[in-house]
């Protein structure tokens, strides 16, 4: 392994499973693009090159398809072909983007050995996930401690989150933490992103994908105790397994003049445009994107406090309301605040968005990667 200096040009490997459109492999592929515009090599390998974000994939960035589509047991298959794919690849590191890859990096770390490329895993979840019994949480925790020791890094999101994972991972395993690159720039989030919506009832809006973790259902539930019901609308974003049912339980409930499936949507900003409040109803949440979303934009939120990052982000409560995950009496409590609630200060909530920035994150992610290879040649 040769030693890389930083600031010099690096063979950085990410693997993604298709182009789907997961938070995960959005953010990994940004930041993809983000290093390949810095002069460096990058290589997307995956297993089926189909959806739509695929469109991050730049000219210059080589893109490895295996064939492997989503199923049991194809992270281990992924893993597998790329170890073989490495010995002619040859990178200087293999990023993975989340917990669901780390599968991936015991088939690698098995075949390849002390020929590995360093291997950096990125918890994307957190690891105490509400929902499970005590049996289904300690099988998960000796999992994630099993994995990890294939890592030579592991990098988290938020302080809080680390805190989280060092009760489960190895202490031999480093762990660094890096902002999420959720904004291109401070400047996005200053933009006159103005919908087109008619005014005249306060606007909430929802994002992700339309799975159990989000539990939206929790949130039409909600939506249809609240008094003032009559006075909002509700523009969920996003698309998933669920969507056949949300809209069954929406049309049971009476809601179809209140809430709106919008479909995905590659940016939200623009549908914060104009919206009063912004509402996370997750039962967890690794690190929630579209909250620091809400938050630049400007818009009152109300979240579950579904993850350990969510009081890193939402530090200023004279605006934002965290509940308990699965409680609806406090979200529907929560909704009827938010719809008298005024919008934040601007200043304070650009201040607050100004860590997650592309470029900061990007250049976050090469230094480490830098001393990390210098590290390991220095070993070798």
């Amino acid at each position: 392994m040769a030693i890389v200096a930083e600031g010099s040009s690096m063979h950085i490997l990410v693997m993604v499973h298709d182009f789907s459109p997961g938070g995960a492999e959005r953010i990994c592929l940004r930041l993809a693009a983000q290093w390949a515009r810095q002069g460096h090599r990058i290589t997307v390998a995956c297993g089926t090159a189909v959806g739509p974000l695929r469109k991050f994939i730049r000219p210059e960035m080589a893109l490895v398809e295996f064939g492997i589509k989503r199923a049991s047991g194809s992270r281990i298959a992924l893993g597998n072909r790329l170890a073989r794919s490495c010995l002619t690849l040859k990178p200087d590191i293999i990023f993975l983007p989340g917990n669901y890859y780390f599968d991936a990096a015991v088939a690698i770390k098995a075949r390849m050995r002390a020929r590995s490329p360093l291997l950096i895993g990125k918890l994307s979840n957190t690891i105490i996930r509400p929902g499970k019994n005590r049996v289904q949480q300690y099988a998960y925790n000796l999992a994630i401690r099993v994995k990890s020791r294939f890592l030579n890094h592991i990098v988290a999101m938020s302080p809080g989150l680390a805190d989280e994972a060092r009760a489960f991972i190895p202490s031999h395993v480093p762990m660094s933490i890096v902002s999420q690159p959720i904004l291109d720039s401070i400047e996005e989030a200053s933009m006159d992103h103005r919908s087109t919506f008619p005014r005249g009832r306060r606007r909430f809006v929802a994002a992700g994908r339309l799975a159990s973790q989000k539990n939206f259902r929790l949130l039409i539930d909600a939506v249809s105790e609240m008094r003032r019901r009559e006075d909002i609308i509700v523009d969920i974003y996003g698309d998933g397994p669920l969507k056949e049912q949300l809209i069954a339980q929406i049309g049971a409930r009476g809601l179809n003049d209140v809430i709106s499936l919008r479909g995905y949507v590659d940016s939200l900003l623009p549908q914060l445009g104009d919206a009063d409040g912004f509402i996370l109803s997750s039962d967890f949440e690794g690190f929630p994107s579209v909250v620091v979303e809400a938050m630049a934009a400007g818009v009152p939120v109300v979240a579950t406090d579904c993850s350990p990052a969510m009081q890193d982000i939402l530090f200023d409560h004279s605006t934002n309301i965290v509940i308990p995950p699965r409680d609806r009496g406090a979200l529907t409590a929560a909704l009827e605040r938010l719809a008298t609630m005024p919008r934040p200060d601007m200043r304070k909530a650009k201040a607050g968005a100004g860590a997650y920035t592309l470029d900061a994150s990007a250049r976050a992610y090469l230094s480490l990667f830098a001393g990390l290879l210098q590290g390991h040649g220095a070993r070798a």
